[in-house]
């Protein structure tokens, strides 16, 4: 076995590892029962949080209602791009902003 040979494999045995070993961090929903309760609480900041264990939203209640936040707990990170409108929708001649 040359040296090319032992990276590759040893690099496709760290990868069977890592996901081995991550697998039992985060239960896939798709195929395992998840127990963990939806809850609502209000943090410190004066937000809302909803959480159900896979992802939370975040809504902001003063001065207006609206999602600041989505987090997923698989990912680790926040799945929202951007706070402002990605979106503006005229019906007639109102403007609607969506967020999306």
């Amino acid at each position: 076995m040359d040296t090319v040979d032992f990276i590759r494999t040893l690099t496709s045995l760290l990868i069977i590892l890592t996901s081995y070993i991550g697998a039992d961090i985060i239960p896939d929903w798709l195929v395992t029962k998840i127990s963990t309760p939806t809850t609502l609480t209000k943090t410190s900041e004066g937000t809302l949080l909803l959480s159900n264990g896979l992802i939370s939203r975040e809504f902001v209640i003063t001065p207006d209602f609206g999602t600041v936040n989505f987090y997923s707990y698989r990912e680790q990170s926040s799945a929202l791009r951007a706070i402002n409108p990605e979106a503006i929708i005229a019906l007639g001649r109102q403007h609607n902003y969506i967020l999306l």
